[in-house]
Parts: C-alpha cells; sequence; structure tokens
C-alpha cells in the first residue's frame, strides 16, 4: 500500500460495521486504523460539501441509497446505509483535501452498481473510482 502512495479512509459506518463482524474477518481494520499511518478515520461527511458543479455529499448518499434499495428490494428504511455513505464520504474528501482521485472498495456488486451509475455523468464520474476490493487486492499483490 505504502509504495503505491495509497491511503485507506475507514468512515464512521464502516468502522461501526468491522466491529459488528470482527468474529468473521482474520484482520481488525479498526485497531490497524488506530496504529498505521496509512489508514485514517474520516468524519461524518457534510451533506453540503460539492466540488465544482458536481452533486452535493448528501444528494449522491440520498441517490445511492434508493438505488440500493431498489436492487435488492429493500424498503430503504430497513436497508444499512454504510455503502451509500461511501461515495458522499469521497465527496467530503475530493473537497477538503488535496486528491485529483478516491477510490472506493466493495465486495458487493449491487451497492457498486449502484454508486458507479449515480456517479455517472457528473464532475466525480472518473474521479470517483468504483472498485471491486478482492482484484484491487490481487492486483497490488502482483504489482510488488
Amino acid at each position: 500500500m505504502e509504495q503505491h502512495d495509497v491511503r485507506l479512509f475507514l468512515p464512521p459506518r464502516v468502522i461501526a460495521e468491522l466491529d459488528e463482524q470482527q468474529a468473521y474477518m482474520s484482520i481488525d481494520w479498526v485497531d490497524k486504523a488506530e496504529t498505521t499511518d496509512w489508514i485514517e478515520r474520516t468524519g461524518t461527511f457534510q451533506p453540503g460539501v460539492r466540488v465544482h458543479d458536481g452533486p452535493r455529499a448528501g444528494a449522491i448518499f440520498d441517490r445511492v441509497h434508493a438505488k440500493i434499495a431498489k436492487r435488492e428490494q429493500i424498503d430503504p428504511d430497513e436497508l444499512r446505509k454504510t455503502d451509500a455513505s461511501l461515495p458522499a464520504i469521497a465527496v467530503m474528501l475530493l473537497g477538503s483535501r488535496t486528491f485529483d482521485r478516491i477510490g472506493i472498495l466493495l465486495d458487493d456488486n449491487h451497492a457498486a452498481e449502484s454508486i458507479a451509475s449515480v456517479l455517472q455523468n457528473t464532475y466525480y464520474d472518473g474521479r470517483i473510482a468504483v472498485l471491486n476490493i478482492w482484484d484491487t487486492i490481487s492486483h497490488m499483490e502482483t504489482e510488488r
């Protein structure tokens, strides 16, 4: 990770989900975020943040959440909001840091497709990449 100049940001919703799933995970990312300098905790996203003419972070969140609920055929009020918060956090990071691009790593195809379709044809298209976590890890391992 460090040799590729990659930083990992863990939003509060992801941290809560990781804490709940700790028994199933081999790596304690929450603990790593406390002790590793390439992992950072983000704050909560700011709904009004936007970059240039891109949609507000809150609008991105709402659209993604609605699309995921539709794809999953679940009432939006019963659907976890973790995945929908990721592109909103990415917008916040683009607006508050000096990053040109942000990547979101997911293992949920419905969420990935929903996020990509909401970002399509916006300022964030091409600036926020939606990547499969397992393909990305495999690629990084082969690049060592």
